[in-house]
Parts: C-alpha cells; sequence; structure tokens
C-alpha cells in the first residue's frame, strides 16, 4: 500500500497531467501536500489526523469498484477533515471551501469540484443527509470506526475526549451521550448494503458499551 504522500501525489499528478499554471506540477503537488499533513498533524488532532485518512483509503481500495466516480471520493477524503477546530461548529463548511480553491488549482472538472463539495459538507450532518451511490460509501467509509473491534473502537473515543480536552468532564459527559444517542437511534448507521452488513451490529454493540461503562 503506497504512503499516504505517494497516494496523493498520484493523485494530483492526475488532476495535473494538463496543468497551465506557471509554477511546476511537482511543486505545486509538494505544496498542497505540504499544506495538507501540516493541518491533519495539528498537535489538537487524536482522532481527525493522518491515521483517519489512512483508514478511510483503506475501505477505499477495498471498495473503489462498486463507486461510480472514484475521484471524487478521493478527494473528499483527502479535505472532508483539514479544518478541524472542536470549538468550532463551522469545520465542514470551511473544509469544503478549501477543497474547492484547492481543486481549482488542480484543475478538476467544476462539476466534480462541486461534487466533492457536497459530499464534505454533507458530513456536517451525516445520518439527516439523503445518500445513495458513492456519496453513501463515502458517508459509510467515514463511519466505519463506530463498527471496528472494541479495542480500536476505544482508543476512538478516548482520542475524541481528548480532542475536547478543553471541554469539562460533566459538560463532555452529556454532549457525547447525545451523539452516541443520536446515532444509536438512527433507523441505520450504514446506507451501504456491504458495510452495514460489515458494521451496523458491531456499531452499536460498541456505542452501548461506550453509554454503559461511563464517559470520561
Amino acid at each position: 500500500m503506497p504512503s499516504l504522500e505517494q497516494r496523493f501525489q498520484t493523485d494530483a499528478t492526475v488532476l495535473l497531467s494538463a496543468s497551465t499554471v506557471s509554477t511546476s506540477p511537482e511543486q505545486s503537488i509538494n505544496q498542497l501536500w505540504d499544506e495538507l499533513r501540516g493541518y491533519y498533524s495539528e498537535d489538537k488532532r487524536a482522532y481527525h489526523n493522518l491515521q483517519h485518512l489512512e483508514n478511510l483509503f483503506t475501505l477505499f481500495d477495498e471498495y473503489q469498484d462498486q463507486l461510480n466516480d472514484p475521484t471524487v471520493v478521493v478527494w473528499a477524503i483527502w479535505y472532508h477533515d483539514i479544518i478541524y477546530n472542536a470549538k468550532r461548529k463551522n469545520n465542514e463548511l470551511r473544509s469544503a471551501e478549501l477543497a474547492q480553491q484547492r481543486l481549482v488549482q488542480l484543475e478538476m472538472p467544476e462539476e466534480q469540484i462541486k461534487q466533492v463539495v457536497s459530499y464534505i459538507e454533507a458530513t456536517a450532518q451525516h445520518l439527516s443527509v439523503e445518500a445513495t451511490g458513492d456519496l453513501a460509501y463515502f458517508l459509510d467509509f467515514d463511519l466505519a470506526i463506530l463498527g471496528s473491534d472494541r479495542e480500536t473502537y476505544s482508543t476512538y473515543a478516548q482520542a475524541v475526549r481528548q480532542e475536547y480536552r478543553h471541554v469539562l468532564g460533566f459538560l463532555y459527559r452529556r454532549g457525547r451521550r447525545r451523539v452516541l444517542r443520536y446515532f444509536m437511534e438512527a433507523p441505520q448507521l450504514f446506507r451501504t448494503p456491504q458495510l452495514k452488513a460489515r458494521f451496523e451490529e458491531v456499531a452499536r454493540k460498541n456505542m452501548s458499551w461506550e453509554l454503559k461503562s461511563g464517559l470520561r
């Protein structure tokens, strides 16, 4: 499996293959990679980081043959959490805005850019969004951590708490319970048949365990 940097360079090179920018494609790609890596490597991130991207691309590689436009999903993955501040409510919107700017630089066709932007914005609501096709796969990839093995899930839950370390314990527990119940009350967490069969039952068991085990 290629490193994230190698993957980014390959994905960007495809878009820039017919580039007319004044700088060399290699320079542009390196600058964009350095920017993206810098955002996802911020000290305040414990979960929404480069490992999160690795996890999503692992799933992408497994299911890309099911996608109508893998390129849109690829770039939605790259930029969906590039802006992340647990103290703010507009991370998805800001991530989508930055994605649009950078994909214009990479000369992605306008229609595909619009799709990437809409996919990223959809992560703000997840279960409230009508999703089929590629968007359903993308959203399922993003939620797959919920259906991981118990040890991985526990590490994820601790990482989320770390990202909200600025929040007092009782306030965090109240908010986290609200989030977990929102997911548990949904008729289904995963939209695609494949990922639903793979993750749905385990995800519900994990969230129930977290609620019962006591939130830090």
